[in-house]
């Protein structure tokens, strides 16, 4: 028997309840075939080798037991910090310390969010217990970690139809609207277990690019188009979390830069272009304030990827 999407395991063993149980009862002897709920003194064999449950005043013949309702799943490490980056709430440590950033040790990124931890939106008044249905995540947050990935040549083919669902327009471009997260087999790729986030040497950056149909690592000349289109200020390119206004949905955020290991993480969002000069690799740069500005770095460090769509 389903009942509301449920399947109710019904009970075919004679047996007897002390003390009677509520259970679901259904086919009663007015054919009444809508599971109730009801008092259960025993379940009895007939002679015809069915079974028959018994109750007070009245006979059915199924009954179930009432199944437990599931218990929200609470998110993991990885998902509240995720969730955070994302901009979509704050949460309340053990002590009532109040953040909208969380790091936590890598070892326990699969773990359950500590007990006495809480999170509450931003238009949500009250504090609610970090389950994956009130912080609305029905699937993993972008920016999987590797072992969640399958190998990236598997998954070229759907990275273009990702991104219909993850990108912004901008003036007459479109842009990615959160930074590149996939991986290959080839060298030049960090991952960031605390804050999530994904770096790629200049040669790195470029050769994924070239695996993604109808995208491409963007010139000098489309980052200054993009400038263009939004007046300059970089605030309008940053999340809110991260001091801007993040007007256009590009959503930079503070990634900072890989150089044999994590830095500048929280002042600084940097970008591959792809222009590169000698050694070196052209970037554009966004600040805690207002400026945009183009930088070199050698083409070994890690650095952030946004893709913008072809014309």
């Amino acid at each position: 028997m389903i009942h509301k999407g449920i399947e109710l395991k019904e009970i075919t063993t004679p047996q007897v309840f002390d003390p009677p149980k509520k259970m679901f009862v259904w086919d009663n002897g007015v054919k009444r075939n809508e599971p109730s709920i009801q008092t259960v003194y025993a379940v009895i064999q007939k002679a015809t080798g069915t079974t028959q449950a018994i109750g007070e005043c009245c006979r059915w013949s199924h009954c179930a037991e009432i199944p437990e309702e599931p218990k929200p799943r609470r998110a993991t490490n990885r998902e509240l910090s995720k969730w955070l980056s994302a901009n979509k709430g704050e949460y309340r440590n053990h002590i009532g310390l109040v953040s909208n950033a969380y790091t936590y040790d890598a070892s326990e990124s699969d773990t359950a969010v500590p007990i006495l931890f809480t999170v509450r939106k931003w238009d949500d008044t009250d504090w609610h217990e970090p389950t994956v249905d009130y912080m609305g995540i029905d699937l993993p947050l972008p920016g999987p970690s590797p072992d969640e990935l399958l190998d990236y040549e598997m998954n070229v083919v759907d990275m273009p139809k990702y991104l219909e669902n993850h990108h912004v327009k901008i003036g007459n471009q479109i842009w990615m609207s959160e930074n590149l997260f996939v991986t290959d087999s080839g060298d030049g790729i960090h991952w960031n277990k605390d804050n999530g986030e994904w770096y790629y040497t200049w040669e790195a950056a470029k050769r994924i690019a070239d695996k993604i149909p109808g995208w491409h690592l963007p010139a000098v000349k489309e980052w200054d188009e993009l400038l263009e289109a939004i007046g300059g200020d970089g605030a309008d390119l940053r999340v809110e979390s991260w001091n801007g206004t993040n007007k256009y949905g590009f959503s930079a955020v503070p990634a900072g830069r890989w150089d044999n290991g994590p830095s500048e993480v929280g002042s600084y969002a940097r970008f591959w272009t792809s222009l590169q000069l000698g050694s070196y690799g052209i970037n554009r740069n966004i600040d805690s304030y207002t400026c945009v500005y183009e930088g070199y770095y050698s083409q070994k460090l890690g650095l952030s990827v946004r893709l913008v769509k072809d014309k």
